[in-house]
């Protein structure tokens, strides 16, 4: 037994001038291979040129590129040359070393066998048997790892493969598993890129968002100074202006409340969002419930609508007087998100006010592109606000 070899007997024919001749071949055809597998444009085509240099440097009718499938636990025919229609992309094979293939997989070295029926260490594959394979050549392709997968040798002539025969397939196995390297590299690099242009869209997408909140807040504001005439008008605007900042806080990837996604982005916990933005109020406003996670596209908008409920409830209602109370309660019915509001213990209601003002008004146009329900119950007990908007998906995680 060849000590580079397992199974079998490499064949030792000195430095005939045949002999001398067939290494010079398979050297020249490594070569082209290996400046083909350069320029080719994907791993198919490498392993589709791959066999069919492999059999035409090992002078055989059949050769074949087996790739190892880790959720079936065997190797599949992913190209091969000399096998017909229908062959390859179905075959599969066992990936224990009792086969020549299963071997130099399992081990991570070359396996021949010069008399596959024949020889006791292996067992021949059902396909191999069918066709009439007498001979096998086997090497690991891989990189510093575990092994991808096998090129193997096969022909039904007799004859003997040697050391310089599976010197040479290693190197074309090694060229190989150089292509699968850069292919899964390539594909790396357009996740990345893929990723970066939706973080990129979605940093637009919530800068835009943005500005347009912020421009409404100013102009609505700006009205209802100059209509009741408002002692500090940018206190008005500061107040509205840092809840969204809280909001913007809570989104951010990182900080309390926030569950990264796998584009970088934040998904915002309702009930963190609600302390962030109420939490000056202290135990006057009860906050509670559970419901899905909102996107940092919706966290904006709610964050000021919970502002401008505050506000109207610091001036009008529950929060006017020292009894009063806010009960805030998050939850899912039937699909939707819903925020309930409840004022409690405050002033008695006697109904709608005759003039909306700005605060509802600032609300119900901010709900409007959320696709939200905004619905109030002027009540005699206390105003009750109810917000019904629908959750967007959360991404599958990676």
């Amino acid at each position: 037994m060849n000590d580079r070899i397992h199974g079998g007997e490499a064949g030792t024919s000195g430095r005939a001038p045949d002999e001398l001749a067939g290494r010079l071949r398979q050297q020249k055809l490594l070569a082209d291979f290996g400046a083909f597998a350069l320029c080719a444009g994907s791993f198919h085509e490498v392993a589709d040129e791959a066999v069919r240099v492999a059999a035409e440097g090992l002078d055989v009718r059949l050769a074949k590129y087996l790739h190892f499938r880790e959720a079936e636990g065997d190797l599949l025919m992913l190209a091969g040359t000399g096998w017909g229609p229908g062959v390859v992309g179905s075959a599969t094979f066992s990936a224990d070393p009792g086969s020549p293939a299963g071997y130099a997989w399992q081990k991570g070295e070359a396996a021949m066998a010069n008399d596959l029926p024949s020889d006791g260490r292996f067992r021949t594959p059902p396909l191999l048997a069918e066709r009439g394979v007498r001979r096998a050549i086997n090497v690991p392709v891989k990189d510093s790892g575990h092994p991808f997968g096998v090129l193997e040798g096969n022909d039904t002539a007799p004859g003997m493969f040697t050391q310089a025969d599976a010197d040479f397939l290693q190197g074309m196995a090694n060229v190989l598993s150089g292509a699968i390297f850069r292919e899964r590299r390539e594909r790396e690099l357009r996740a990345a890129e893929m990723r970066q242009t939706l973080l990129a869209d979605e940093m637009r997408h919530r800068v835009k968002n943005l500005f347009s909140v912020v421009q409404a807040v100013i102009s609505l504001s700006r009205r209802e100074a100059s209509r009741n005439g408002a002692s500090d008008p940018l206190a008005l605007l500061t107040g509205r202006i840092d809840a969204l900042r809280a909001a913007g806080e809570a989104g951010l990837s990182g900080t309390r409340g926030a569950v990264p996604t796998a584009e970088g982005g934040g998904w915002v916990d309702p009930i963190e969002l609600s302390r962030h933005v109420l939490g000056a109020y202290g135990d006057r406003i009860e906050i509670e419930g559970g419901a899905p996670a909102l996107t940092s596209g919706q966290a904006g908008p709610v964050a000021i609508i919970l502002h401008e409920l505050a506000i109207n409830a610091l001036k009008y209602g529950a929060l006017s007087v020292p009894e009063g109370r806010v009960s805030l309660c998050w939850n899912a019915a039937e699909g939707a998100l819903l925020l309930l509001w409840r004022e409690v213990d405050g002033p008695r209601v006697l109904g709608p006010p005759e003039d909306s003002g700005f605060g509802l008004g600032l609300m119900r146009r901010i709900a409007a592109p959320l696709g939200a329900d905004l619905s109030l119950d002027w009540s005699p007990p206390g105003l009750a606000v109810t917000l019904r908007m629908m959750p967007e998906a959360r991404p599958a995680a990676a």
